[in-house]
């Protein structure tokens, strides 16, 4: 009975086993052989694993990159977009600039012609009569803003540059290469009296103003255009010539004197009869008398 059992059971075990392998032979049977997927999936595979190695170490890692790679391309094609309309933009905006140049350059050629007479005009009134002077306007070179010309700037595209001939016979030539210090601070005065308005500098100073010129009616004339100058602006100027001095609202003495062998210089604010007396001075040397200071006190009344 037991030998039964087991015969039974082999039996039985035989037939699973027939029957599993028939299974697989008909599973064997259906598969489609494609060593072409095989060799698709091993790279597919291969790049998985390049892309682990360079973007994370997770399918979940390689996907948020490329979620934030997919949002940057989107931008960029839409910048593509608004760089077109900008583009557009700024060749609208150059056009506009340079008309708006052309005409800037037409004014500051008009208003250089109209400075140069009225700058010729006082300069004839400081001993400048037989000078010449140009306001010479030309285009200006260098880098300028993409879709400009060279040479375009906040300003416009002209180089302005005044020019000066002194004397007679000079050649004229840039006012900052050939003026003298004299000449240079009465050109600056011709300027800033013809050109007041909008002037952004409050306080002036004119060294040697009154250099060459001497005394009498010359002199007079500087101080008076000096005086109509000093209504809109601080001027401080040093001078050697009293018909200049008695035009100031307050006059100040500088000395040197010899302190304990040291040379000190003093600085000294005057009243109105220490400024008679240091014009007496400069009108007749070292001995003030009483006839001097007499004419000082003319010309302080003079000046009004």
């Amino acid at each position: 009975a037991r030998t039964d059992g087991f015969s039974r059971n082999a039996s039985e075990t035989r037939f699973a086993l027939e029957e599993a392998a028939r299974s697989l032979q008909a599973y064997h049977d259906g598969l489609e052989v494609d060593p072409g997927r095989l060799t698709q999936v091993e790279e597919r595979l291969s790049v998985i694993e390049a892309l682990k190695r360079k973007y994370g170490d997770t399918i979940e890692s390689i996907q948020e990159h490329a979620r934030k790679a997919q949002i940057e391309l989107e931008s960029l094609e839409r910048h593509e977009g608004d760089l077109e309309a900008l583009e557009k933009e700024l060749e609208e905006a150059g056009g506009a600039y340079l008309r708006a140049a052309g005409r800037l350059t037409s004014m500051r050629r008009k208003a250089g012609r109209e400075l140069e007479q009225q700058v010729l005009s006082e300069l004839q009134q400081v001993a400048m009569e037989q000078a010449e002077f140009l306001a010479r306007i030309e285009g200006r070179t260098g880098s300028a803003p993409p879709g400009l010309p060279p040479g375009a700037g906040r300003s416009g595209m002209n180089r302005v540059e005044f020019l000066l001939a002194a004397n007679p016979g000079e050649k004229i030539g840039p006012l900052s290469k050939v003026a003298s210090g004299g000449e240079l601070s009465r050109v600056m005065l011709a300027l800033k009296l013809c050109a007041t308005e909008g002037d952004p500098l409050e306080t002036l100073v004119f060294d040697e103003v009154d250099s060459g010129i001497g005394g009498g009616g010359v002199a007079e004339r500087l101080a008076q255009r000096l005086a109509v100058l000093s209504n809109t602006h601080q001027l401080l100027v040093v001078t050697h010539l009293p018909q200049i001095a008695a035009y100031a609202d307050a006059h100040i003495s500088i000395s040197k004197d010899e302190v304990d062998g040291r040379t000190v210089v003093q600085v000294e604010s005057l009243g109105v009869e220490q400024q008679v007396d240091e014009l007496a001075r400069m009108l007749g040397g070292l001995e003030i008398t009483e006839a001097t200071r007499e004419h000082a006190r003319e010309m302080l009344m003079a000046r009004g």
